[in-house]
């Protein structure tokens, strides 16, 4: 299958570039001193990547705290330090001149047979990654500067013995939960991020509907799967896959292992779905229908668009999202679904890989739309006995409204 890659300017596969990285920094600082933090630890990929610009193959796959580490101090002097096992630090490169990079040994041998490197070898490797490592030597990096204080920590993703871990290794210190600086850091999106999710609607827009070609009797949901990730995957833009939600039919149950029932006639398929640039990804959505639909299915879905049309209206720059929400959710009930009942119509999209990122529209959500935000709307539907319906976009909002990025037809799409 040869490589595609759809066109535009946006950069791939480099580290964010000094701009990004600044405008990071200084949101992050500002929110910092707000909370009389004196550094903030990173711990999860999408911490440490947003923090460094290290995008850590090792905490992309493993969720064990200390196999990567990063720390923001609030002090400009004190700039930011990565600690990574001395075989990911070959991988590093920094868009910024202010970060520190610590390694530590782990069992991987990295020969040199040409001198290429001055760095000796370790003479004992451990047997197994060990956290004390990269914890001792993130210790080191706040002595060497003096820092002791009130540090933030995002606490909601603090997993095994790190929290204990810090607080061993850093006595001087005291730990709070950061989640919050890190939500409010993320809601506006930079020039570039809002390029790689530009990118990453447009690639899955064009996978979803090379999908939706194949669409047939006969066809099962771990077929349309494979067909989305193969062409997903051809676009050398798309570095990730952020999720792949399809059901077939009636069965609309959420598996790790994907159905191989047949589609038959009248059936619905939903495909949501989702790749990455650059660690950032799209989540969109649609439906189809094998032949024609029923009367039940038609009026359910009349009634899901009616209130994705309203709020395609209303998420815009200064609207509430719990007015987006509130004014959506009667037109559902209205036109033909009185039973209809959801926390939220959307959520924020970047580079959280739960793919729902804060904040929801939804009725509580006190937050306005603003300018720089990336929102996914959607009225998504699970019924027994008729499987599920899903009309999801993309919008960005901007400085005069918003864009809807997404532009697949809306209509449910007979197969």
């Amino acid at each position: 299958m040869n490589a595609v890659r759809v066109e535009t300017e946006q950069s791939y596969g480099l580290p964010p570039p000094v701009a990004h990285l600044d405008e990071v920094t200084g949101r992050l600082r500002g929110l910092m001193d707000e909370e009389g933090l004196v550094a903030m630890v990173a711990l999860t990929f999408e911490d440490v990547y947003y923090v460094t610009g290290h995008p850590s193959l090792y905490l992309h796959h493993s969720m064990d705290a200390g196999r990567t580490l990063a720390a923001l101090f609030v002090r400009p002097e004190n700039g930011r330090v990565l600690v990574a096992s001395d075989f990911e630090a070959t991988a590093v490169e920094s868009g910024t001149n202010d970060m520190e990079l610590r390694s530590f040994p782990i069992f991987i041998h990295i020969d040199d047979p040409f001198g290429l490197r001055s760095a000796d070898e370790p003479m004992n490797r451990p047997d197994n990654f060990e956290a004390d490592a990269g914890f001792a030597a993130l210790a080191q990096t706040f002595t060497d500067r003096g820092i002791k204080g009130k540090v933030g920590v995002d606490r909601a993703h603090v997993t095994g013995r790190a929290w204990e871990m810090l607080q061993e290794k850093l006595p001087r210190c005291t730990f709070i939960d950061s989640n919050s600086v890190l939500r409010r850091a993320r809601l506006h999106k930079t020039d570039w991020e809002i390029g790689n999710l530009r990118l990453a609607n447009a690639i899955t827009q064009r996978a979803l509907s090379e999908v939706a070609a194949t669409i047939a009797e006969g066809v099962t949901a771990a077929e349309l799967v494979v067909r989305f990730l193969a062409i997903a995957r051809r676009d050398v833009s798309a570095n990730g896959i952020r999720l792949h939600f399809v059901s077939v039919g009636a069965d609309f149950r959420p598996s790790h292992f994907r159905s191989l029932v047949p589609a038959k006639r009248g059936d619905l398929v939903k495909l949501d779905l989702g790749v990455e640039v650059n660690g950032y990804g799209a989540d969109l959505g649609r439906t189809f229908v094998i032949g024609e639909p029923s009367d039940a299915v038609k009026r359910i879905y009349e009634a899901l668009r009616a209130g994705h049309d309203k709020l395609a209206e209303l998420v815009r720059r200064g609207t509430p999202m719990k007015d987006a929400f509130n004014a959506a959710m009667p037109i559902v009930w209205k036109s033909g679904l009185p039973s209809y009942n959801r926390g939220h119509l959307g959520h924020s999209v970047g580079l959280n890989r739960d793919v729902e990122e804060w904040p929801m529209i939804g009725p509580s959500t006190d937050l306005k739309f603003e300018t720089g935000m990336v929102m996914s709307i959607e009225t998504p539907y699970y019924g027994h006995g008729v499987g599920g319906i899903l009309i999801e976009d993309m919008i960005q909002i901007t400085s005069d409204g918003s864009e809807t990025l997404t532009s697949l037809p809306k209509e449910l799409v007979r197969a």
